[in-house]
């Protein structure tokens, strides 16, 4: 009787354990998959930084061609 007890305890252990290790290699995968969520986000934010700076440039470029030809009164 004794050792089916200990017996069981022994798989409720292993089961508590699986159980953990489940646990642990679920909350592992969330933190990677926000870690690359935060990563893409950054990676956005600076993609759109750069097309903001190019568009200014372009912006500045264009406004001085223009005043350097100005345009024909008629």
């Amino acid at each position: 009787m004794e050792k089916k007890i200990n017996t069981q305890i022994q798989q409720d252990l292993i089961n508590l354990q699986l159980k953990n290790d489940i646990i642990c290699h679920n909350m592992k995968m969330e933190e990677l998959k926000f870690v690359r969520e935060t990563e893409k986000i950054h990676h956005d934010n600076e993609m759109t930084r750069q097309r903001i700076k190019s568009a200014e440039i372009k912006k500045a470029f264009d406004r001085k061609q223009a005043s350097q030809y100005p345009r024909k009164q008629w």
